[in-house]
């Protein structure tokens, strides 16, 4: 259910490149390195060349190379190169190069050419961390269907953009593609607008169980590594080059045994970036310990345990089926406390509901048993659980993740003092290109605003002088503090002046009639 494409080749032609752009052990200078693959259908033995450029945002060469490529000769690995402190890609930091590459014949004529994005980022495993660039990020992200109201599973790019506005607005930087790789268009818009992705496999068997024995979990039947193996391998060399991807999952819900060890090394004989599998739970091919649907005391339980050596990210939690994500802040509350924690993702982002109309035409959206004849089974409701309506209306879940995921908190405010603490929470963001204020109301009524900035690196904390607050003393009004935190020049999908933080505290009792 998604747009397909041909397309004609010359008998001369590309049939492959992987491209990998890793930093130094510095963080500091970048490595490009490429190998391309390409075929001569001629039967001729004609001479052309191998190239590539990488150009900057402004379109500006910054590093090039070519070989002449032998007669029945079918790839080409250029020897890497430095690029000397290049711009780096995170999701908060979207920074892109473009490679191109070129089969020419020897006299400058193209025969082929071809082009993608490239991002200079590490991803690793350091310290018991999730690491990007050399710094430990916190996973703030969701699972993510393709849905439309209208077509199903069928999902054009204008509504994709519509995701892509609310994961920026409502501050998520994670998406892991359940239960299947997302059609290719999402992963170059993560690239461009900056999502970390945790690329999922298109493998679920949940139905034949986790038993080991035989006839019981496909996991651990090697009449079925082919197509474990295969469906691993068709994610991996189409999705291999986007920077966005910094984790591959080997699957969903689909037990262990041979086969998935088998796709673990697979993908680790091929790539650098981790590797997660929640059935794989502390079995060893899985990098990432992520599970799904740990309460709170059991993550801590797992990170005051010092043998624990891998990072915890859940896969699945908070649930957001009806009211839910009443305890969204207590899972924060631990996930910031302790490094070893670094976040999760929600089940999911969107109901995946159908429009439909009542005889009286009202609109309504449509699921499980309002399909098919009286007694269809069906899943009821259990696909209305996401964080958005499917029109992607949100919820009020949705406003409660995008508090407790924002990225600057506004903690230990002092009345008596007159001060607060600012947390910045970014990786890689400093505060100073955001507008800060705050603003203080009596019964609800705004009486003064103060508007201040701030200078402040990622993860640190700055103690904050106010001004000329009301008396703390229980009085007939009441008083309250709200701050915020405002984008201060536009970025995509963030207007200047949109709240990215805010948080309200009561700066004195009412007193009571």
């Amino acid at each position: 259910e998604r747009d397909i494409y041909m397309y004609a080749q010359p008998q001369i032609h590309l049939t492959d490149f992987k491209a990998e752009t890793p930093l130094d052990a510095d963080y500091r200078n970048g490595i490009l390195k490429l190998k391309v693959k390409f075929a001569n259908e001629t039967g001729k033995e004609i001479p052309f060349t191998v190239g590539y450029r990488l150009l900057n945002s402004k379109d500006e060469q910054i590093a090039q190379s070519s070989a002449r490529a032998s007669y029945g000769q079918t790839e080409v690995e250029f020897t890497p190169k430095t690029i000397k402190e290049p711009l780096q890609w995170t999701a908060e930091t979207p920074d892109l190069y473009t490679l191109v590459i070129s089969l020419k014949h020897t006299n400058g004529d193209v025969i082929e050419a071809t082009s993608c994005k490239v991002g200079f980022r590490t991803v690793e495993i350091k310290d018991k961390q999730l690491m990007v660039n050399g710094k430990p990020i916190l996973v703030k992200g969701v699972n993510y269907h393709e849905h439309n109201e209208h077509t199903g599973h069928y999902v054009p790019e204008d509504l994709m953009l519509k995701d892509f506005e609310l994961w920026k607005r409502y501050n998520i930087n994670t998406v892991r593609t359940c239960h299947y790789p997302q059609q290719e268009r999402f992963y170059e818009l993560c690239d461009q607008y900056g999502i970390y992705v945790i690329d999922e496999a298109n493998i679920e068997s949940h139905g034949m169980g986790y038993n080991l024995n035989v006839g019981g979990t496909l996991a651990n039947n090697p009449l079925f590594m082919n197509s474990h193996a295969d469906r691993t391998l068709n994610m991996y060399e189409r999705d291999k080059n986007h920077p966005c991807i910094i984790t591959w999952s080997l699957g969903n819900e689909a037990g262990n045994g041979v086969n998935f060890y088998v796709t673990y090394n697979t993908l680790k004989a091929l790539d650098s970036r981790p590797i997660q599998y929640e059935r794989a739970q502390l079995e060893w091919n899985t990098d990432i310990f992520c599970p799904m649907y740990h309460r709170p005391a059991q993550i801590e339980k797992y990170a005051q345990n010092p043998e624990m050596t891998r990072p915890l990210i859940l896969c699945e939690y908070a649930h957001a089926m009806g009211n839910s994500l009443g305890n969204f802040q207590e899972y924060w509350n631990l996930i910031e406390k302790y490094p070893i924690l670094q976040g999760g993702c929600i089940w999911d982002w969107v109901d995946q509901g159908f429009l439909e109309k009542d005889k009286d035409g009202n609109k309504y959206w449509a699921y499980g048993g309002d399909y098919g004849k009286i007694g269809t089974p069906s899943d009821g409701n259990f696909c209305i659980n996401g964080m958005v309506y499917p029109d992607r209306t949100v919820k009020p879940q949705t406003e409660e993740m995008r508090k407790v995921y924002q990225n600057i908190k506004f903690i230990n405010f002092d009345a008596t003092k007159q001060t607060i603490d600012i947390r910045n929470d970014f990786s890689f963001t400093n505060l100073s290109k955001y507008d800060f204020s705050y603003t203080v109301t009596a019964n609800g009524k705004n009486i003064s605003k103060e508007d201040f900035k701030l200078v402040l690196s990622p993860n640190a904390t700055q103690t904050i002088q106010l001004e000329n607050l009301p008396s703390t003393e229980a009085g007939p009004i009441e008083y309250h503090v709200l701050f915020e935190a405002k984008i201060r020049n536009a970025e995509p999908f963030l207007p200047a002046g949109y709240v990215i933080s805010h948080e309200q505290y009561s700066i004195n009792p009412l007193e009571k009639a």
